[in-house]
């Protein structure tokens, strides 16, 4: 049995993410020198190692890097994309040969859809969107009210407008940048942008997906993948689309694959998830709103700068990969619901030294609706009836006691394939108590204590953890739990186990949380104490 974790230290500290784990913005993307730490001090060498929930693959890789076989599961195709691109690379001179391809395609098929009559070319468009106003009958564009702030109203009878996908009847043009950085607002540059942007393309479309009603989300009912994007922007991505098609023949390639992940990457940002601020000075296109939310005033990007530009990115980051990553063994990334991967593993006498836990944050992060956007131009249909989250979409519910059963069934299966030595590490953290009362009561059902519990700080704190510190959890626990009895204490000492580890001295509300949680955890006590807490936090409040 392999137990350094004398050498993980409290104030083990992420770090910022390398070249390579910067291929895609997926969620959740684990710190690699934290991951790192973890499996040196827990693995054997040559070890095996299953991470049923891979996400962007970042303990594959770090596995992989080690020597160590590495096995992942995903549900969501896009992420089992993703993680199979970091932890099993194309050789970068081949991809490069793709990449270079692939733009010189781009650059004569797409820019003609961005020239300006003046030979000038279109870096992005702003849109502002349309609504007719419900009193007066009155076509109102976003612009002529957006010094109202979040009360939009109609200049002519001051009702109330409300502009989304769910409202807008189309949008207008109301500036044109060129890559040169001049701006345009005369009128024979914006009708002949207007014209373009919603010329009716019927040609080399792919299908459209439906996206599930989630207002949470901002996903209306009847809402569709193509409506995330301007007429012309969903033409490009269906066009780049099936150029790596052809360009596979029908069988995925290490380099199609990673081509397929970089078009991913690109998408939200010419899509209209792109909000107009400040000129866009303040940072490149980004979605950076949890849902699909298209702003009032919106950006379509050309698409082909952000394919450089990540062009970029993917060739540093597949060399890098490469570099760490080759002579080891292959990962295998296995795209399905952990709850019916794991039996078939266990079929097979897969056994595994360490197996990486970084379950679903109960209702914080709908990855598979999110994903939709990407899955779409990919081809897939995620299984949603199988995901283990809780989300307020309308079809297709899923609540927390469908949660917590299919979290405890997953455990369950882990726990058939880890070796009698073996260890659990699990990383996660959430500020809704059902979250952690739902994971520890599946991870003591399946007979597992924690041995020890470690916070790890991020090396960047979000922009809405820094304006919310007390709504929004940040970094995460990583704890470490084997095989083993577990104790029996009372109800009324639970109070005493969290208060004791909790110095007078310390005020902040996130620090004392927590530290009660760690002793919680260390404590090994019942899912139910961590309810418990949340109920004496809110009565202090």
């Amino acid at each position: 049995m392999v137990n350094n974790t004398a050498i993980l230290p409290d104030t083990l500290s992420a770090a910022r993410h390398p070249p390579e784990y910067r291929l895609h913005k997926y969620w959740a993307r684990k710190p690699h020198n934290v991951a790192a730490a973890f499996l040196r001090a827990l693995v054997p060498p040559g070890g095996a190692v299953l991470d049923p929930f891979c996400g962007s693959g970042v303990i594959l890789a770090e596995a992989r890097a080690l020597g160590l076989q590495a096995t992942g599961i995903d549900l969501n195709p896009a992420a089992a994309l993703i993680a199979d691109v970091t932890t099993n690379p194309p050789p970068p001179e081949a991809f490069a040969i793709a990449l270079d391809a692939l733009l010189d395609w781009s650059c004569e098929v797409l820019a003609p859809f961005y020239a300006l009559p003046d030979g000038e070319t279109v870096r992005y468009c702003v849109h502002a969107g349309l609504v007719i106003c419900p009193d007066c009958g009155r076509q109102v564009s976003a612009w002529e009210v957006r010094d109202q702030g979040r009360r939009r109203r109609c200049p002519a009878c001051g009702a109330a407008l409300r502009f989304n996908l769910a409202t807008i009847t189309g949008t207008r043009i109301i500036e044109v940048v060129t890559t040169t950085g001049e701006r345009r607002w005369d009128p024979p540059t914006l009708r002949h942008q207007q014209t373009t942007a919603y010329r009716f393309f019927e040609a080399d479309l792919l299908p459209d997906a439906p996206l599930l009603p989630n207002r949470r989300i901002l996903a209306w009912d009847g809402m569709r993948v193509a409506d995330l994007f301007t007429p012309r922007n969903y033409h490009m991505a269906s066009l780049l689309t099936r150029y790596i098609q052809d360009v596979q023949s029908g069988t995925p390639t290490p380099i199609t694959r990673a081509l397929h992940a970089l078009l991913s990457a690109t998408l939200a940002g010419f899509s209209r998830l792109v909000a107009y601020r400040d000129g866009l000075r303040g940072g490149g296109p980004a979605w950076s709103v949890p849902g699909f939310w298209v702003a009032p005033v919106h950006v379509e990007h050309n698409p082909l700068p952000l394919l450089q530009a990540w062009g970029r990115r993917y060739r540093r980051g597949i060399r890098h990969l490469w570099a760490r990553l080759d002579g080891g063994l292959p990962a295998a990334v296995i795209t399905g619901a952990a709850q019916d991967v794991l039996p078939d593993l266990a079929r097979q006498g897969a056994a595994f030294d360490l197996i990486v836990l970084d379950p679903p944050y109960g209702d914080s992060v709908p990855y598979l609706e999110f994903s939709a956007l990407w899955n779409a131009f990919l081809g897939e249909t995620p299984d949603y009836e199988r995901e283990i989250v809780v989300s307020d979409r309308t079809v297709r519910r899923s609540g927390w006691d469908s949660y917590t059963t299919r979290l405890a069934e997953s455990v369950r299966q882990c726990v058939r394939v880890l070796k009698p030595t073996g260890a659990v590490l699990i990383t996660f953290n959430n500020l809704n108590g059902r979250a952690w009362a739902a994971l520890l009561a599946a991870l003591h059902g399946a007979g597992l204590r924690c041995e020890a519990a470690h916070y790890v700080a991020p090396a960047v704190i979000s922009a809405k953890a820094q304006f919310a510190p007390d709504g929004s959890y940040h970094g995460d626990f990583w704890c470490i739990f084997r095989r083993g009895p577990l104790p029996d204490v009372p109800r009324s000492r639970w109070a005493d186990v969290w208060q004791a580890a909790i110095p007078d001295t310390v005020s902040d509300p996130q620090r004392r949380r927590r530290l009660a949680l760690r002793a919680i955890l260390t404590a090994n006590l019942p899912a139910e104490a961590v309810l418990a807490l949340r109920e004496v936090e809110k009565s202090s409040e």
